[in-house]
């Protein structure tokens, strides 16, 4: 039987039974990890629509295969295989022989969260587990496949997330063998993580009372006061802050780092400037109970206002959507299911699996097809009953719900039932954010959208592009050039103009000039729009965005271009020959 291990973590390396594999292109590699990481079978239209947006539907089907080819070849012959490919669909298998790194993080994650107690031996396998070499992919990604890199952001994320969770226990049972030093090796190792991670902080602080060292306790406090103000201009917790109080007082008897507690945050202003009325509509929302709706270019930070929100409230599921599931029915739900069952176990009667089997066959036999209005209802009974046991598990549910536009019609359905089935109280501790991009919900989603902020159970927060002041603002907040007043003023000015405000785009662009500044090109002139330097990834997102315009708006664009300030809809009327 052939094995094969997946080093992932930091540059990605591939060995089959003990050989480095190389793979002809990095799309090869990224369609390999995504067919891991997202278990089950994909249609081919899925996957050729995520990996080859800028193609048609037949170019990307054979750029598909020719992937596939290159993916078969440099794994060979394996029994059982390890890729189950038919004719329409595509998958890993996981029954086959693999090792990968950050599964075998994931399953450590997912054990901390199921069990309350450890012995020795799991954490000896935790320190082997979080010898991580760097960030999941390092190096990998896809300029002309912008939903796949969305993925690997969010695929990072959760590791991160994971890996957080893993440290925290570790350091919990070091200590509980009286390893203090290595705990310390290893409190520090979490707040690399995220050095603006306040419960890190709290944790070194306390980890440093543990074994009486006050002075190290309040020099780790000194150190996270100093972040925190200066990157998200916050103070720390009243937690933190009564901690170390009490340490200037009583000395901390020698024990074990207590449970860090879930702090709330304000907005972090040096990565939403300008966004500080969003995060404040977004806590009124929250305190109401409303449903919360974020509307937004590509670009414009939806995804990582929700992300940072969130953050602040608790541990959360990121459920999104992808631009293939809108033709498949009830494709959004069944893999939101299997994220949500992925966490803590959930208790399912009989007749609720068995409905389920029709989208998640791995629950049983499949049952006869629905003949009636009585058994869709059912069957929709039967969802929102998972649902139910899924809040139950977790005693609460908060949930990122991305890319609302791509929710297939059939999965919009099953959830607006299950917000009338199930009952307040278990609604109530439910919570989700959910984003789409702007003007691109179907007819059915504007209505539920319209009908829930009309009755004030939901609110629509939409996401306008920056302004010069605030692109000002962010420029000061964030620039390590030595620019004076009037050099940051008319470089957010040209920002504005070049950019259109889209976060993304500014900061794109900023990268661009750094690497500019890097190489001793940079100079007075880019401040002029016209010789601001153009991202590539800019422009692939801007590219896909046009490909999928009707020709008549892409005859527009086009005049557009061409007359550039010049631009009115008279003038384009008059050189379209149509009416304005």
């Amino acid at each position: 039987m052939s094995n094969l291990q997946l080093a992932f973590f930091g540059l990605p390396e591939t060995f089959l039974n003990g050989q480095a594999v190389r793979f002809p292109t990095k799309k090869t590699l990224a369609l390999l990890a995504y067919l891991v990481c997202e278990s089950g079978l994909h249609t081919r239209e899925k996957l050729a629509s995520i990996f080859w947006a800028n193609h048609d539907e037949s170019g990307g089907r054979t750029a598909l295969r020719k992937a596939l080819g290159f993916l078969k070849a440099a794994l060979g012959e394996s029994e059982p295989a390890f890729l189950l490919a038919a004719r329409e669909t595509l998958g890993f298998n996981l029954d086959a022989n693999l090792q990968a790194d950050f599964l075998n993080l994931e399953l450590a994650a997912k054990r901390v969260r199921l069990e309350q107690t450890f012995d020795d031996v799991f954490r000896v396998h935790l320190e082997r587990i979080v010898a991580v070499r760097g960030e999941f992919l390092t190096g990998v990604t896809l300029l002309d496949a912008p939903d796949f890199d969305a993925w690997l952001e969010l695929k990072r994320e959760s590791l991160r997330r994971d890996l957080d969770l893993v440290l925290q226990t570790l350091i919990t049972l070091q200590c509980r063998v009286q390893k203090f030093e290595v705990a310390l090796v290893t409190a520090r190792r979490r707040l690399q993580l995220d050095t603006m991670n306040e419960a890190a902080h709290r944790g070194l602080i306390e980890l440093h009372l543990a074994i009486n060292d006050r002075s190290a306790a309040l020099e780790a406090f000194n150190a996270c006061q100093t972040i925190l103000e200066r990157e998200l201009g916050i103070s720390p917790s009243p937690e933190t802050v009564a901690l170390v109080a009490q340490t200037r007082t009583n000395p901390q008897p020698l024990g074990v780092p207590v449970q860090p507690k879930t702090t709330a945050r304000a907005a972090p202003k040096s990565v939403f400037v300008g966004r500080e009325r969003e995060w404040a509509l977004l806590e009124e929302a929250w305190q109401n109970n409303q449903i919360v709706y974020i509307a937004g270019e590509p670009g414009s930070g939806k995804t990582r206002l929700m992300h940072e929100f969130l953050k602040t409230k608790g541990e959360y599921f990121v459920l999104n959507n992808r631009p293939g599931d809108m033709a498949i029915p009830y494709s959004s739900l069944s893999r939101h299911l299997r994220i949500l069952f992925q966490r803590r176990p959930v208790t399912l009667e009989p007749w609720v699996k068995l409905e389920l089997a029709r989208i998640l066959p791995e629950m049983g036999e499949i049952p006869a097809p629905i003949e009636s209005g009585q058994g869709k209802l059912r069957f929709l009974q039967a969802i929102a009953e998972t649902v139910k046991a899924v809040i139950d598990a977790n005693h609460s549910l908060l949930i990122l719900h991305d890319d609302v536009q791509f929710n297939d019609v059939q999965s919009s359905e099953a959830t607006e039932f299950m917000l009338t089935y199930l009952d307040i109280e278990v609604l109530m501790r439910s919570r989700a954010l959910n984003a789409h991009r702007t003007g691109e919900l179907n007819p059915e989603g504007q209505k539920r959208l319209a009908q829930s902020v009309g009755s004030n159970q939901g609110v629509l927060i939409e996401l306008a592009p920056l302004n010069t002041r605030a692109l000002q603002t962010w420029l000061e907040t964030s620039s390590h050039r030595q620019f004076g007043a009037k050099d940051l003023s008319n470089l957010a000015k040209r920002l504005e103009r070049f950019t259109g405000g889209n976060p993304l785009f500014v900061l794109e662009t900023l990268k661009e000039l750094a690497d500019l500044e890097h190489n001793q090109v940079f100079n007075a002139q880019l401040f002029e729009i016209n010789t601001l330097p153009r991202s590539s990834k800019v422009f692939q997102v801007i590219a896909r965005r046009i490909e999928r315009l009707s020709k008549p708006a892409k005859d527009l664009l086009r005049v557009a271009a061409i007359l550039n300030q010049e631009y009115t809809f008279e003038h384009a009327a008059k050189v379209l020959e149509q009416n304005p």
